[in-house]
């Protein structure tokens, strides 16, 4: 079960105290993004480190960095890029501000207690993807992990 959290008009959700959270992974080969966005009109782009995190929720496809600190079972930090529709008149946030550049890719890092801090919105890939590198350099030299503690994994059955 998951806990509803709504920021700044956008809504997280944070695993129940004792459950492992992870990236959305499946065995599929459809990438996920087309499986939750089947009419996405764009290739996701990726980062080394960062997973295809993309949930239909959502009102787009969106990449991830996890980082994680000794004794939690869950993110303390996540770094995101969020990646709109090529075709402005698809995006559910295309139609604001129509007089101005498409913003498409927006990098936030979400924290450990739901909130998040939006960091850029832009219409550039490379600026989006050099701001969420330096945020995930900066994240990894405070010490927190990008892989969950080996201490913390649940016993194998």
């Amino acid at each position: 079960m998951r806990h509803k959290i709504k920021t700044d008009e956008k809504q997280f959700y944070i695993p129940e105290k004792g459950t492992t959270f992870m990236p959305n992974t499946s065995a599929s080969k459809t990438p996920l993004y087309l499986r939750e966005f089947p009419d996405f009109d764009d290739e996701l782009r990726m980062i080394d480190g960062f997973v295809d995190d993309s949930w239909h929720n959502d009102a787009m496809p969106h990449i991830s960095r996890y980082f994680y600190a000794d004794g939690k079972d869950f993110p303390v930090r996540i770094v995101e890029i969020f990646q709109d529709y090529k075709d402005r008149d698809r995006s559910e946030f295309g139609q604001y501000e129509p007089d101005k550049p498409y913003q498409r890719f927006s990098v936030d890092v979400m924290h450990e207690d739901g909130t998040t801090e939006d960091l850029l919105t832009t219409e550039s890939w490379e600026e989006a993807a050099e701001c969420a590198t330096e945020t995930a350099g900066k994240i990894a030299a405070m010490g927190l992990l990008d892989e969950r503690p080996a201490t913390n994994k649940p016993p194998l059955a």
